[in-house]
This record gives structure tokens, C-alpha cells and sequence, in this order.
């Protein structure tokens, strides 16, 4: 016997007691899935600024999401995540940091750690505590090296480096008013370059070709008054020169090429978006971008065409990132089963690398702030507490779901098959399944102790 099914007995063995329970309770707990389905997610900045897949040797291993974090489950297999209520109100990226045992994440009040996937965070004590850290780079061939741009309200904000994974930080733009959101450092360090705003509603670029021992404001170039633009995307380099990108004033998005020699900067536009562009990398001499109008996201790549950039389907529509030979990027959760993270060798070709349906929810140990945070997402109907492909409601295809009296309709007209005794199939009544099956929709919910008797029958 499997662990995973060693699980399920033990659990559907003391829950057998308590199914009476479970018809009058049922009303009120559908009530307050759709209560909770319409609460506010925690992460508003990942939902601003992606997903951040987690990568070890070109393949995705899980990641941080917009709602919490996914990573492998060793016991009954797929992924498991914990909903993002166990972090806090935002955060605005996560790394995976094997080398310490922790992930590292950017919230409201400094970098935070977590060492159980998600279930208990930290605050780490440092020159950022108290800080909004919001734009992160991380050196390709050092993972300790990192850089970090804030952004917290009230408050100067400036960029800041560290040498040992971000235990501790150095100044290397010190605060001033304004925030920073984008960092584009080239792979040597020497090109470096900063985006965010004054303070008011005008574009911050700071530029450097020294590593960052000098830099110049070259905003006036990027964004002049007459038409004004906003830079909201990561920045990328493209050789010597610095992708940008972000919202025009024609409510298209835009992208721009910056070439700096040290004193002045030149700009070339290279073509609109249909919409906001929000992430870019360049690949096999291709720029390839993502553009968003809220939640609506597309793969766009540089072409010839008039507006310089043609659609790829079914590409991510959340982020996009370089990763070993190929790319990585983050998808949407839309329909019943979309890819959470994919991955391409060209570019053009994508393939998922996590689907929604692969991930299950991570049951925290008691006394963790992710067991009193995630709770609602505890599917009380189901043997094992766990959905096997959560999509926001009940999961009806799993057998540990199968007494769910929401599952059932009080009688109706059908084939009803049974296992072990009286083992046979015939027409007469047996149960129908509801067309809401497991939604909580009050039309299948009087259904009385029938569906209850007949769970043995639906499902083995």
C-alpha cells in the first residue's frame, strides 16, 4: 500500500462517522466557499509583476505565483502550494536559494525567508528591513551576488548589493525620492541600468557603463515632455544597448532600444505592442516581449511587420525568462487546465512545464502561520482534505470526494452500478450526478441522505 493511499484510508475511515454531519453543514459550507472564492489575493505584486518560475539545470522545478508558492511534492507526488495568505499582504518576487535552504522573497517589510516551502516566514534583520524591496537581480554566474531596487511609500528609496545572498546589503544608489522598479545589469556587471519614477508621475532612468561607480540621469532622453512614456517593464540588455519598455501615450505599448556611452544616451525605437509591455529578453538575436492590458497577456516576437512584433500562440502570457539553452515562461489560469509554467527551446514552440491540475494544496503543520492562513483552502468534502486539481471549487474527479453530497442529485433516472455485493448494473433510480456537481450551487443541495448512501457505488 502506497503512502499516498495508506493516507486516504486512514483519513476515509474516521471521517465515515461524521457523513450525517456533513448533509446539514453542506448548505453553509458552500455559502462560504463563494465568500471566500471573492476575497482579495494577498500577492498584489506578483499579480503586477509576474510569476517567478524556479530553474535548476534549464527545467522548471515550481516557483513563486500569484497564489503562493509551488514546489515538488516528494510524498504524493505533482506539486503542492501554499496559498499566498501564509506570506502577507504583497510580494514582488521570489528566488529559490537551494545553496542556504530558504527561499527568498520581497515583501512590505524587507526580504523575508521561509526553510518549509511556504508554511512559516522571517524577516530578515538587515539593511533593507523596514524597506519595500521591489526590482531584484540576480548574477548569472553567482547566485550570492544580488541587486535590489525599492520602493517604499513614505520613504527615499535607493538600489542596493549583496555579496551573500542578501543576508547583507550595501548602497549603491543611496536613497533619494523617487522608486525603482526595473534593474538591467549586463552578465559582466559593467552596463547597468535603473527604471522607476521621481516621486511623481515622470520616468527615473539612471544609466552606468563602470559597474555602477557612476551613473547618469538620462530620463529627459528616454521619456521627453512631449510625449511622455512609462517604463514598466524589466529592463533588458541587447549587447551594448538596454531594452526598455513599457506604455505609450497612444495606450499602445512600446519598445525601445538605448545604446549609452557614458555621458549621453540615444534612443531607437524598435516597434508597438498591442498593449502594455511589461517583460523582454533577448534570444538567438530575437527580442521577445510580453504584453499585457490587465489580465490579458501575449507572447509577442520581432518581425518585420508594421508594428515590428507578431503574435506567438500559445505562448506564457505572465513572464518570460532565459534559462540554460531556452526559455522559460509563466501562464494564466484560465479554462480547466492551463499551464502554470512552460518552457521552449526556440521560442516559438512552447510546452508545459506545471499545469494548474498538477498542483495540490500543501497541508502545513500545526501551529504554522500557512495552516491558519490557508485553512479555506482545505477541502472539507474531500477523505484526504487535499484537491487534486484545484480550480476553486470541490474536485469531483477524485475518489476521496466521491461522498460529497453536493456531488449528488436527491433522485434521478439512470444506470446505477455497484461493486462487491449485489454487483450488477440496471435502469431504475440510482444516483445522477448534478449538473453543479461540487460548485456549491443551491440547486444541488437538498439532496437528503441518499447521495450519502450511494457513495459506496459511485466511485472505487
Amino acid at each position: 500500500m502506497t503512502t499516498r493511499t495508506a493516507f486516504r484510508t486512514a483519513f476515509r475511515t474516521a471521517f465515515t462517522g461524521f457523513r450525517s454531519a456533513i448533509v446539514v453543514a453542506c448548505a453553509a459550507a458552500a455559502v462560504a466557499a463563494v465568500l471566500a472564492s471573492s476575497s482579495a489575493r494577498a500577492h498584489l505584486g506578483q499579480e503586477q509583476f509576474g510569476r517567478f518560475p524556479f530553474v535548476d539545470g534549464g527545467a522548471v522545478v515550481g516557483g513563486g505565483t500569484s497564489w503562493g508558492l509551488v514546489l515538488p511534492d516528494a510524498t504524493f507526488g505533482g506539486y503542492a502550494r501554499v496559498c499566498e495568505e501564509s506570506f502577507g499582504p504583497a510580494v514582488t518576487f521570489d528566488v529559490d536559494q537551494p545553496g542556504h535552504g530558504r527561499i527568498l522573497a520581497g515583501g512590505v517589510n524587507g526580504l523575508e525567508v521561509t526553510n518549509d516551502g511556504g508554511c512559516t516566514w522571517a524577516v530578515l534583520q538587515n539593511e533593507l528591513t523596514g524597506r519595500f524591496p521591489n526590482a531584484l537581480w540576480v548574477d548569472p554566474a553567482d547566485a550570492d551576488h544580488l541587486l535590489i531596487g525599492t520602493s517604499t511609500i513614505g520613504a527615499d528609496n535607493g538600489v542596493w548589493r549583496s555579496r551573500d545572498g542578501g543576508d547583507s546589503w550595501q548602497e549603491v544608489i543611496a536613497p533619494r525620492r523617487g522608486n525603482f522598479f526595473s534593474l538591467a545589469i549586463s552578465d559582466d556587471g559593467a552596463l547597468m541600468a535603473v527604471g522607476g519614477n521621481n516621486g511623481e508621475s515622470d520616468v527615473l532612468l539612471l544609466m552606468s557603463n563602470d559597474s555602477g561607480a557612476t551613473f547618469v540621469d538620462v530620463s529627459a532622453t528616454v521619456s521627453p515632455f512631449e510625449t511622455p512614456r512609462v517604463i514598466v517593464s524589466p529592463l533588458v540588455w541587447d549587447g551594448a544597448t538596454l531594452l526598455l519598455g513599457g506604455l505609450a501615450p497612444s495606450t499602445q505599448g512600446f519598445v525601445d532600444r538605448v545604446t549609452f556611452n557614458g555621458v549621453t544616451a540615444t534612443v531607437t525605437p524598435v516597434g508597438l505592442t498591442s498593449r502594455q509591455t511589461t517583460h523582454a529578453v533577448v534570444f538567438d538575436g530575437d527580442i521577445f516581449v510580453i504584453a499585457r492590458n490587465g489580465a490579458r497577456g501575449e507572447l509577442l516576437r520581432e518581425n518585420d511587420s508594421a508594428l515590428g512584433f507578431g503574435v506567438v500562440v500559445d505562448g506564457p502570457s505572465e513572464c518570460i525568462f532565459r534559462a540554460g539553452d531556452g526559455l522559460v515562461g509563466c501562464g494564466k489560469q484560465a479554462g480547466l487546465n492551463p499551464a502554470l509554467f512552460l518552457a521552449s527551446a526556440d521560442g516559438v514552440a512552447w510546452e508545459s512545464s506545471v499545469a494548474f491540475v498538477d498542483v495540490h494544496y500543501r497541508a502545513c503543520p500545526d501551529g504554522t502561520v500557512g495552516l491558519v492562513a490557508c485553512s479555506s483552502f482545505i477541502e472539507t468534502f474531500c477523505g484526504d482534505d487535499v484537491d487534486e486539481d484545484f480550480d476553486g471549487t470541490t474536485d469531483c474527479e477524485d475518489e476521496d470526494c466521491a461522498f460529497n453530497p453536493l456531488c449528488f442529485t436527491a433522485e434521478g433516472e439512470g444506470e446505477g452500478e455497484g461493486e462487491g455485493e449485489g454487483e450488477g448494473e440496471g435502469e431504475g433510480e440510482g444516483e445522477t450526478p448534478a449538473v453543479s456537481c461540487c460548485t456549491g450551487d443551491p440547486s444541488a443541495a437538498g439532496i437528503g441522505i441518499m447521495g450519502l448512501a450511494l457513495w459506496r457505488r459511485r466511485r472505487r
